[in-house]
């Protein structure tokens, strides 16, 4: 059902909450066989002031309890539920009563909205049949934007009503009234800069919200708790689809709530959240105030909640680190870590969590984060640690209240500082940092007093040499510094076969290494600079043997192992040095006679990994098969025909099968392969 309240009481007022709990009892409509049909009409909900507009209706379909007794009796009869067929303010509700009606002095007949089966009495003061008042335990209300009460209506905000004396067999009408009083919090932006609201929460002086059992017999209405642990003194209003107030400007935020009187001297508050975070407001009330039903309480307040922070803002993002190398979960304002017990940024645009860092961005999106306001009025310095995300290009851009500083800034994929000394701003700026291109990580923000800072360097890797060939000879090792200082690189390795560095010459390591007479080795080459992280490269030399080729066809392994026709099977053994395995989800490493296959399917998210074991190294692998769906051979993202010989290094290789470009669900069908190693 559709209600609306009309304001009497205007308080100044202000409040914080939490949310009621109640039961849950099934409302389910009773189907009486064998009733008398009977009607009766509700006429317009009364709130007892002007309506100014807003209309009170019913919606078709609603149902309530109906219930009558002789004339001044209190003996009430159940009838059950009477249903409306109709939309409007004053509809006709049909049924069918317990008894039929044979006095012929006049019947009282009373009716409250929702219908519960478990209400047997309109005197209820504690049996069964409570009703909801505002929300249920762990509930709230919800508002959709700003200066709308569409939302107060429904099940959660009961009506009830009667007709007293009617003489069978006129047709009952009946006045309904509201149960409940709602708050109007008119939130006045006190502030400089536009708010949203997100959230309002009321605390009365008793239990105002939950479930209730409902006396609507007496005058005044007698409202009995069903438990402490179902209601609430307080009740909580979540606002969604918010616009921006002003600096200046006002909206009304309306929550309803059980009727109630606070105390002369006693206290009610608000509480209003919003984009500085929360601010709560209280009242000292002077005399007793009555929250009386039908009425909306104009409670007016001023946010003038100013969040700015004061030098060093210093961020680790240890608050973010819960996600993985995708995407973590979304950040939402409720992640945000706090500094002095002030939340320490106002807003995220696609940001994820983890893994150590803030992954901002998506494939289509870019990412950006804003500090509250800060005290930015003397010199100041930004310190980023910022990388890409995967093989992603992206740059790193910095904003002190919408004006760029600095320029564009390249990410490497390690973390990196990047400083920015833009000079004084205001004693009340906000910083926004921002990932360009695609996506990249955050993993610290920090802005300090002063300019003295100097970024840490980095050693970025700009080149490592493939396998080295197992004759002695002459590599090097290419790289740059980022944010150098003017010092030197170095180099050293564990074992003497990798030796005579020579770092002479700028962004460049050269070293020898001498003849492997054995089977393929490796081994780490550290470089290292002045105030850097060492960078560890890891080298590899062949093995002096002579390359080892060897072919396995699908079939006679089959036939070798047992393999049946629509198995699957997880991997392959090439030889007592190879293995080539597969994941099996869906229909992946499957086994068919029809072609002597070893069937993949499902696109690039199946993979083969091909493994060498006992000090091998990877030379090469060619695979044979035909394939249906325009299935494909994958590897470091170029595809691979049938019979072509992919290049490999190293002990393992991942090669993604059944896919080829635009298509996914293809599949492959290998019947040999052939694998060279050394």
């Amino acid at each position: 059902m559709k209600k609306a309240f009309i304001s009497l009481i205007v308080i100044a007022a202000a409040a914080i909450a939490s949310v009621s709990c109640n039961k849950i009892e099934p409302v389910v409509p009773d189907n009486q066989e064998g009733g008398i049909p009977f009607e009766f009409y509700a006429k317009a909900i009364n709130s007892k002031t002007t309506n100014s507009g807003i209309s009170t209706l019913w919606a078709a379909g609603d149902q309530v309890n109906l219930f009558h007794a002789d004339a001044g009796s209190i003996s009430y009869i159940s009838d059950g539920a009477f249903t409306t067929a109709t939309a409007g303010s004053s509809v006709t509700f049909t049924g069918e009563l317990s008894s039929a009606l044979t006095n012929g002095s006049g019947y009282d007949w009373y009716a409250i909205y929702p219908y519960n089966k478990n209400i047997a009495t309109p005197a209820n003061t504690g049996t069964k049949g409570y009703v909801t008042f505002g929300s249920s335990k762990d509930g709230h209300q919800t508002q959709t934007g700003n200066d709308n009460m569409s939302h107060i209506a429904g099940a959660n905000y009961p009506v009830a009503g009667s007709a007293k004396n009617v003489t069978a067999p006129t047709t009952p009408s009946i006045t309904m009234n509201h149960l409940t009083t709602v708050m109007a919090v008119k939130v006045t932006n006190s502030t400089t800069s536009p708010i949203t609201v997100s959230e309002i929460s009321f605390t009365g002086t008793e239990r105002i919200s939950g479930t209730f059992f409902v006396d609507f017999v007496s005058s005044p209405v007698i409202y009995t708790s069903s438990g402490d642990g179902y209601t609430s003194d307080s009740e909580v209003l979540q606002v969604t689809s918010g616009s921006e107030i002003p600096a200046g400007s006002n909206a009304t935020f309306y929550l309803a709530v059980k009727p109630f009187t606070a105390p002369a001297t006693s206290t009610i508050s608000v509480s209003v959240t919003a984009d500085n975070g929360t601010q709560v407001f209280n009242k000292v009330l002077g005399s007793a105030t009555t929250f009386a039903a039908g009425k909306i309480n104009t409670l007016n307040v001023s946010y003038n909640k100013e969040v700015v922070l004061n030098l060093p803002f210093e961020d680790d993002m240890s608050w973010a680190d819960s996600g993985t190398e995708s995407d973590g979960a979304a950040i939402t304002a409720s992640d945000f870590p706090t500094l002095g017990g002030e939340t320490m940024y106002s807003s995220v645009n696609s940001g994820y969590k983890g893994p150590g860092a803030i992954k901002l961005g998506t494939s289509s999106l870019r990412g950006d984060i804003t500090t509250v306001d800060l005290d930015l009025s003397s010199a100041y310095t930004i310190i980023v640690s910022a990388k890409t995300w995967g093989s992603d290009d992206s740059t790193l851009q910095v904003f002190v209240d919408g004006t760029q500083v600095g320029s564009d800034a390249t990410l490497y994929n390690e973390f990196v500082e990047y400083v920015y000394k833009p000079g004084a701003a205001t004693a009340s700026s906000k910083v926004k940092v921002k990932v360009d291109g695609k996506r990249g990580y955050i993993n610290s923000i920090r802005i300090i007093s002063g300019t003295l800072y100097t970024a840490k360097p980095v050693i970025h890797l700009t080149s490592t040499p493939a396998a080295l060939s197992a004759a002695a000879g002459n590599a090097s090792i290419e790289y740059t510094i980022l944010n150098p200082t003017g010092a030197s690189v170095s180099a050293s390795a564990a074992e003497s076969w990798i030796n005579t560095f020579d770092c002479s010459v700028a962004n460049t390591v050269k070293f020898n290494y001498t003849a492997n007479t054995g089977d393929t080795r490796s081994q780490n080459v550290t470089l290292s600079y002045t105030g850097a992280d060492d960078k560890v490269v890891n080298i590899t030399q062949n093995s002096s043997a002579a390359p080892t080729e060897v072919t396995i066809s699908i079939a006679s392994y089959a036939t070798e192992q047992g393999w049946v026709n629509e198995t699957k099977y997880s991997s392959v053994t090439i030889d007592s040095n190879i293995t080539i395995s597969g994941n099996t989800s869906g229909n992946n490493g499957k086994y068919y006679t029809s072609n002597n296959s070893w069937r993949h399917y499902e696109g690039d998210s199946q993979t083969l990994t091909l493994t060498a074991t006992g000090g091998k190294t990877l030379q090469s692998v060619t695979f044979t098969y035909a394939y249906g769906n325009n299935g494909r051979v994958v590897y470091n993202d170029t595809q691979y025909t049938s019979g072509t010989s992919i290049s490999l290094s190293g002990t393992t290789a991942n090669f993604s099968v059944g896919h080829s470009s635009g298509t996914k669900n293809g599949n492959i069908q290998i019947t040999s392969i052939t694998v060279i190693y050394k």
